[in-house]
């Protein structure tokens, strides 16, 4: 697993999201980004912001709703990203992963390709 602060200033009081846009202000919450690439064959990258440091947890599940991975810890303020490998996960198919923190909770989907 690789964990990466990924924010880029681009002029006072603001941040440009890396490949999502640009000249964006942050958000005042956390936000969760769709995984990149979706569907995926060997691995895939779920990015996630938090305004401000703090515990958050990322947790893949399967379509029953059973966990199957989780990566938590404190995190920065800025943005971040996971790299979850295919190998990882328990066979093809659609999962589902969820970014958690205190007062906040998203979820989204992925599909893994055989």
């Amino acid at each position: 697993v690789t964990l990466q602060n990924k924010a880029a200033s681009c002029g006072p009081g603001e941040q440009q999201r890396p490949g999502y846009g640009t000249g964006a202000l942050e958000s005042e919450t956390p936000m969760l980004f769709q995984n990149q690439p979706n569907p995926f064959l060997r691995g895939t990258t779920i990015r996630f912001w938090l305004p401000e440091a703090g515990r958050a947890d990322i947790i893949v599940t399967d379509i029953t709703g059973k966990a199957v991975k989780l990566y938590n810890g404190f995190y920065d303020a800025g943005y971040h990203e996971i790299k979850v490998k295919a190998e990882e996960l328990r066979g093809y198919g659609m999962y589902f992963y969820s970014l958690r923190t205190a007062d906040y909770i998203d979820t989204r989907q992925m599909i893994y390709l055989e």
